[in-house]
């Protein structure tokens, strides 16, 4: 299962709740990229630019798909460009069921601008902000909506959101476990 969506939608906390009460590994393409790399995301962005960062991420999907074909379950939260990268949405269409977690501007600004923290983990929005986010989600939507499934996030906690997603399931005929 893939999560995606704008920065601040909620894949990395959804991933973690959904496979608690799934059983189900959790891969964050971040972290997982910041871990092997040993620096932040923010600085592989300065050092090598979005088009190296995004290689890793290509990297990162291909090594997970390669895990779930032996058999392991896992939930994996994108970073929210990744699935723009060319081939990359109907590559993880094929490996397993999309979510999109979808928010509105002014949910996803508020998330954000919380904890300032989050923003500088972000670099395309570091320094631009909410007008970046913005021009992101207006360029990234038709992507996201190609997801198999979308989930309508706004003034929901994350106890919510997983239930909304396993109702989504079950309406679908989908099952979490076989």
């Amino acid at each position: 299962m893939f999560l995606i969506g704008p920065s601040g939608s909620g894949k990395s906390v959804i991933a973690g709740a959904l496979s608690n009460a799934q059983n189900w590994n959790v891969y964050d393409t971040d972290m997982i990229i910041e871990e092997k790399q040993q620096v932040s995301i923010l600085k592989i962005f300065e050092r090598f630019g979005e088009s190296h960062f995004r290689d890793l991420e290509a990297d990162i999907i291909s090594k997970i798909s390669e895990e779930t074909k032996s058999g392991k379950k896992g939930i994996v939260a994108t970073g929210g460009g990744l699935p723009t990268i060319d081939g990359m949405l109907e590559l993880m269409k094929g490996l397993g069921i999309t979510i999109y977690l979808e928010a509105s501007l002014d949910e996803l600004w508020n998330r954000l601008s919380m904890n300032p923290l989050e923003l500088e983990k972000r670099p395309l929005l570091y320094r631009k902000g909410r007008a970046a986010l913005q021009k992101m989600i207006v360029q990234r939507e038709p992507i996201y909506r190609k997801a198999d499934l979308i989930i309508t996030t706004d003034s929901l906690n994350v106890d919510e959101i997983v239930e909304k997603i396993q109702l989504a399931f079950s309406a679908n005929g989908l099952r979490f476990k076989e």
